[in-house]
């Protein structure tokens, strides 16, 4: 007998539904964003003169958000497939996903560690640009080659608790995330001050959070495997890796385009002068304010998405659609009103260089406010597409985003090296790429035969 989350995923209002449905994701990933802060203030506070420990955390950034991309190709794939097997009632292939997503999870994680750790120095030169100090590359090759561990406890994670996401089991991804980043935030100030490890310090405190949300995960399945009724005892299927990887692959490879754009504009930034990137990267760590909740919201659309299609449910794959972005809106447009309104007190707490106060003030007001609309846009149609079974379509989206309208964009900003038209055409590039993105997904929805689709899975 099939057992479900205490939540109406296929009947109950859209938007009700949705929040329950998000909240607990939400409040994981609030502390994820306190996570990213606390870690940055407490770096920050090693030498709040300085502008280049805090650069150096912020070049590697999209190496270790590239990471975080390939293992949210197989956890995509994995979620994906739980929802429609739930929602088709077909029991026999949703008990085999959680064990073949794990062996791909490790597979992945071991090659990736690896080529990091031979090809990690290389890659942090080639991103860096030709205005950075020498000192800034130091801090970011500790931070990287003490943080990439992480990888075997995230890959296995992130499997695991798309499978809970799939089922409905949000609540357990909310407290896995509540619970890294208070080890993390515990730990920081440990191994950054009180034994000496500086910007390692913080790298190894990540490390270690990581491994306390994959213990909580195993624990989880250990203890409440009645209810969630995914089995491990099942064969090994390459057919089965086969349909996660083609699932997932398309959503892993539209993170990885997505980690390319943030290394191409830090590679612009770094272009212009230290200065400017570490205005840059303290607005990049607060400017999850209005991410969070939209990434948060459209995990929730796409469980509803996912079962419904999975059901046959076209009406209520429409309606979910169009309300969470409506809903999304309203939201975030009270965030970035209160964002712009604190952020050069927030600022100040990270930083007593006025020029850099006043670079990362700017950016909010201009990058941060263009961006949130077309971040809600493209989101919620490439966690559509993919809840649909179109990943094709849900990488194409990302692509138009963040390559095909921003850099180009970005290219030119450069030669002309002001940072204010960078910001400008970037934020305008991302707009214009979730707006193609959200309807043409409502378009493909609109004519969207289920029936057909369901036959290739």
């Amino acid at each position: 007998m099939e057992e479900h989350s205490n939540i109406d995923i296929l009947h109950g209002s859209v938007v009700k539904t949705l929040i329950k449905l998000s909240l607990p994701i939400l409040i994981g990933m609030f502390f994820e964003l306190l996570y990213n802060v606390t870690d940055t203030f407490f770096v920050a506070q090693i030498d709040k003169t300085s502008t280049e420990i805090i650069s150096g955390i912020g070049l590697v950034f999209p190496l270790f958000f590239l990471v975080v991309a390939l293992a949210q190709g197989v956890s995509s794939g994995v979620g994906t497939l739980v929802a429609i097997y739930v929602g088709k009632k077909d029991t026999r292939h949703l008990n085999s996903v959680a064990k073949n997503g794990l062996f791909l999870s490790i597979v992945f994680a071991v090659l990736l560690w690896v080529l990091s750790r031979f090809f990690g120095s290389f890659m942090i030169d080639s991103i860096a640009g030709n205005n950075l100090s020498a000192q800034t590359l130091v801090y970011a090759k500790e931070y990287f080659f003490w943080v990439i561990p992480f990888v075997f406890f995230l890959f296995s994670a992130q499997v695991l608790f798309a499978v809970l996401q799939g089922k409905g089991f949000t609540k357990y991804i909310g407290i896995s995330m509540a619970l890294a980043t208070l080890v993390n935030i515990i730990l920081d100030p440990i191994f950054i001050f009180k034994f000496g490890l500086g910007v390692k310090g913080a790298a190894l405190a990540t490390v270690i959070a990581q491994a306390f949300s994959l213990t909580f995960g195993l624990l989880v399945f250990y203890f409440k495997y009645h209810k969630i009724n995914i089995h491990f005892n099942v064969k090994l299927s390459f057919d089965m890796m086969k349909e996660i990887l083609k699932l997932g692959f398309p959503s892993s490879l539209g993170f990885v385009i997505l980690s390319f754009s943030f290394i191409f504009t830090n590679w612009i930034v770094g272009n212009i002068g230290n200065t400017e990137m570490n205005a840059f990267t303290i607005v990049n760590r607060f400017d999850n304010i209005f991410v969070t909740p939209v990434l948060a919201f459209s995990i929730g659309m796409s469980i509803i998405l996912g079962q419904s299609f999975g059901a046959k449910n076209k009406h209520r794959i429409l309606e979910t659609y169009t309300k969470t972005t409506t809903f999304l809106f309203v939201l975030v447009f009270c965030l970035l009103v209160l964002y712009n309104i604190f952020s050069r007190s927030i600022f100040s707490l990270f930083t007593d260089v006025p020029q850099v106060l006043d670079l990362a003030v700017k950016q909010v007001l201009i990058l941060s406010s263009l961006t949130s609309i077309g971040f809600i846009l493209g989101l919620v149609a490439s966690f559509a597409f993919q809840s649909i079974a179109k990943p094709l379509k849900s990488l194409t989206v990302t692509f138009l985003r963040q390559i095909v309208f921003l850099i180009p964009v970005a290219i030119f900003a450069k030669m002309i090296s002001n940072i204010t038209i960078l910001w400008i055409l970037i934020g305008l590039g991302i707009i214009i790429g979730g707006f193609v993105g959200f309807f043409w997904c409502l378009n493909d929805i609109k004519k969207l035969n289920i029936s057909e689709e369901l036959k290739e899975i």
